[in-house]
């Protein structure tokens, strides 16, 4: 039997402090103080006249981020950033402010708040809530939708070395993007190896804003494809690439994305599938849950993504791992 990495008293420590340090968090995002501390200290008068707040709750909120060590407080009640809030600023090079917003947003925390119901409906709370899935909620959510986006678009950015230094492009002459977001990944494949053209392929408002397809270097490379993957897919390249895109599906949705997929390639073509694979003690687990409550998606593991691409006509050639996703090449057979 496997020792638990935590007893259950260590894990109670997390569980009663973690909702507020969470939501403190939160609303120091939301209400931009790092930014406000850029240029140095101020009082608690200048937040609150700053932020809208109301001093005496803007106040306390503060003290307990100096004791988390986001804010430093001195004598005279005036706050500075720390090293760790300057993270929080909105312009700070490896700044995780946008990242907060979308992670802690009501939009994720209420679904986690009635997990309870999606266990026992085995229906998304999300929906639910809402009153709509997920996805299909977005474009109505003009300032949500555009934080997840950059936020997904950071996290490509943060696998892009991780990918480039696994695998080798350079025997595709074309590849396309499946739902390539902003086209991060796919640019950074382009840039790498001069040889190799590509498409990006997303939903009208994604592929509006793909600035770093659109460089001059890339010039007459990449053509950016609008459309829906339960639809069709673009014809005839030599390696499609499904990053970050199965997990947010159920089986049978996925079966439907990898099935289009499928009718869009040649035999001997090879798609690419960038995934985290859950296993027992990983982060997947917990990832897991939250596609769970959000949109009903799932991790895989290994097994299961090989049984859904074999369902799909396709052969699991090999699976590269990273310290993030795995790579798993299927070939269409």
């Amino acid at each position: 039997m496997r020792t638990p990495p935590y007893s259950f008293t260590q894990l109670m420590q997390f569980v009663w402090p973690g909702l507020p340090i969470a939501q403190a968090l939160y609303v120091a995002a939301e209400l931009a103080i790092a930014d406000q501390l850029a240029a140095g200290a101020k009082t608690g008068d200048e937040l609150a006249a700053a932020t809208g707040s109301d001093l005496a709750s803007l106040t306390r909120l503060l003290r307990v981020l100096a004791t988390l060590g986001i804010f430093e407080a001195d004598s005279a009640g005036a706050f500075r950033n720390s090293a760790t809030g300057e993270l929080l600023r909105s312009d700070h090079p490896s700044s995780v402010r946008e990242s907060l917003l979308v992670s802690l947003s009501p939009l994720f925390w209420r679904p986690l708040g009635e997990l309870h119901e999606t266990v026992r409906s085995g229906r998304p709370a999300f929906d639910r809530i809402f009153g709509d899935s997920f996805f299909d909620s977005l474009p109505a959510r003009a300032a949500d939708s555009e934080r997840f986006a950059a936020v997904m678009n950071a996290a490509t950015r943060d696998e892009i070395p991780l990918v480039l230094g696994t695998w080798d492009f350079s025997p595709y002459g074309t590849i396309v993007d499946v739902g390539g977001g902003r086209g991060a990944l796919l640019a950074a494949i382009l840039s790498a190896y001069g040889g190799i053209r590509g498409v990006l392929f997303d939903l009208p408002p994604v592929t509006a804003r793909t600035d770093a397809l659109r460089s001059p270097r890339l010039a007459g490379r990449c053509r950016i494809v609008s459309g829906n993957f339960f639809d069709s897919v673009p014809e005839g390249a030599d390696a499609y690439l499904l990053r970050s895109v199965i997990h947010d599906w159920d089986d049978e949705r996925a079966a439907v994305i990898l099935g289009n997929v499928r009718r869009a390639m040649r035999p001997g073509a090879t798609l690419l599938v960038l995934e985290r694979m859950l296993e027992c003690g990983s982060a997947a687990e917990l990832i897991d849950l939250h596609m769970m409550v959000l949109t009903g998606g799932r991790e895989r593991s290994t097994a299961e993504y090989t049984t859904l691409l074999n369902d799909a006509a396709f052969r699991v050639n090999r699976v590269a791992r990273t310290v993030g996703p795995a790579i798993i090449e299927a070939i269409a057979v």
